[in-house]
């Protein structure tokens, strides 16, 4: 069959499919071409073939950008992708998709670390342009400057029922009554066609000075620290039935038409807490609260001063005397007090006086009992042996001030010094009693600290002791603001410690304060 033998097939003559792809024609190299021309090059910039890879990559996008319905249907589906994106008050990127961008991309390739965003009429924006920037220099103002709130913009819109032209620049819907902010396309939208509208949750009403013409129930009042300090500022509000900020008890005391019999089953006893309360009463400052007369930036310059954030039993130093002191800045809702007995003079004491922030109370009492057996008994038998007694407490220090950073230092100090010797003027080492009291548990009970322990919490913070500018502050020590105590007391009970005879009127206090008698309930 010479026929078939000499049938040849030439490749360079198959033809390609119908249509236009592929997009890339590239001949063949010559058969008898051993080093074709096609491939010089290549490794001259970047990796191998980068170049013309980049090249034949946008020749090949763009020509199936043009190519019938394919590219068409990409870039309307892109441009729907993009309408549907949240409107925001930056001008830049916008929410339209431009093709010329995609490829600009894929002219540069990922590689490159180079990223275009592809929407919009440029490859790029400055960070000014950006929604952060824009939000916070060029909307962060109020409705009568150049830069828009939208939060004032809405109160004048739908508060105040005003419309200003504001609102188109920040989206408020100024027609509709329960829709605050609408803008065309966005996530409520499908497919970017159609509205995406932010609906309004409960009508709010117009603020009003006279609310006594109003409903109690729609009645809003809103008031700023300045305002809840000034007791004139609140005279506004007395249609409403509240005369003043306090115990609301009061006020519906003060408006029952009710008997006081009945008052006093239903609201129980009152009390006046603007009047009676832990600073007024006790001297226990105000920390967080920052009065006019109160400058944080002047806080930690020169020497300390008390202030309202200072709380005065912190603040109170230690003192000698023949007992403790009463009043504002030495009682605290739970009596809390040391005096270490002077052993040169028995009649006073020194005394020291902390919050009692308590974290542990305990009284233990034990008998000691002693076994024994009779010959013959395989049990045993018990004397009586003694009895015992002490009592463990925890306790918290804050330091709230500068101004009490040293004088809770110098107590905790002294108590730490009562665990050591005090020698008599002949030079005799001498133990140190101590008189406690808490609340009426214990109340100025003579006995033995057997140890102090003190522990200052991961959490604690630290005073520095640095000036603004950095410089070494003399006036403060940089210590720790947060301490916790813990020691063990053994009583010296000044009655004999026996079990109680008188049933009514015991003498055997082991805890302070007791009825003098006990009666029953009729």
């Amino acid at each position: 069959m010479p026929g078939i033998i000499d049938l040849q097939t030439n490749l360079r003559d198959l033809p390609y499919s119908a249509g236009n792809q592929p997009y890339i024609r590239n001949p063949l190299p010559a058969y008898d071409d051993p080093n074709p021309t096609d491939f010089i090059g290549r490794d001259a910039i970047g990796r191998t073939g980068l170049l013309s890879s980049l090249a034949t990559d946008l020749e090949r996008i763009t020509a199936w950008g043009l190519d019938g319905t394919g590219g068409l249907i990409f870039a309307a589906k892109q441009a729907s992708l993009a309408l549907t994106g949240v409107k925001t008050i930056a001008s830049r990127p916008g929410r339209s998709y431009n093709p010329a961008n995609t490829l600009a991309q894929v002219g540069v390739g990922a590689n490159q670390g180079i990223h275009f965003i592809k929407d919009g009429g440029f490859l790029d924006i400055d960070d000014i342009e950006k929604y952060e920037y824009v939000q916070r220099n060029l909307f962060n103002g109020n409705e009568s400057t150049a830069g828009l709130n939208r939060l004032t913009v809405l109160k004048t819109t739908k508060l105040n029922k005003i419309v200003t032209p504001q609102a188109a620049a920040v989206n408020v819907n100024a027609t509709n009554e329960g829709v605050l902010l609408q803008y065309s396309g966005g996530p409520g939208s499908v497919a970017g066609v159609g509205n995406t509208k932010i609906k309004r949750v409960s009508f709010t009403e117009e603020w009003n000075e006279n609310l006594s013409a109003k409903e109690l129930k729609k009645q809003i009042v809103a008031l700023t620290y300045s305002q809840l300090d000034d007791e004139v500022s609140l005279t506004r509000i007395s249609g409403t039935g509240i005369a003043s900020i306090g115990n609301f008890l009061v006020t519906l005391n003060n408006n029952s038409e009710a008997s006081p019999s009945v008052k006093t089953r239903v609201l129980g006893n009152l009390t006046d807490y603007a009047q009676f309360n832990r600073d007024k009463t006790f001297g226990a400052g105000q920390p967080g609260n920052v009065p006019l007369d109160f400058n944080r930036q002047t806080y930690n310059e020169g020497a300390p001063v008390v202030t309202h954030g200072t709380d005065l039993v912190n603040y109170n130093s230690i003192y000698k005397s023949s007992e403790a002191k009463v009043g504002q800045g030495y009682d605290d809702m739970i009596k809390f007090n040391f005096g270490v007995l002077d052993n040169n003079d028995p009649s006073q004491k020194t005394y020291i006086h902390l919050r009692a922030y308590l974290t542990s109370f305990g009284d233990s009492h034990s008998a000691n009992w002693d076994s024994f057996k009779y010959a013959g008994r395989g049990e045993n038998f018990y004397r009586y042996g003694g009895y015992d007694r002490s009592i463990s407490v925890g306790f918290r220090i804050y330091v709230h001030s500068r101004a009490e950073l040293f004088p809770v230092y110098n107590k905790i100090n002294y108590l730490a010094s009562i665990q050591a010797p005090d020698y008599s003027p002949n030079g005799f080492q001498r133990g140190n009693i101590t008189y406690l009291t808490i609340g009426d548990y214990l109340v100025n009970t003579p006995g033995i600290m057997e140890g102090i322990e003190y522990a200052f919490p991961e959490d604690s913070q630290w005073e520095i002791a640095r000036n603004n500018n950095g410089t070494s502050d003399p006036n403060t020590a940089e210590l720790p603001l947060l301490i916790d105590a813990s020691f063990n007391f053994k009583p010296i009970h000044n009655f004999l410690p026996r079990t109680v005879t008188n049933l009514d009127s015991p003498q055997e206090k082991f805890i302070s304060k007791l009825a003098p008698t006990i009666t029953e309930a009729t």
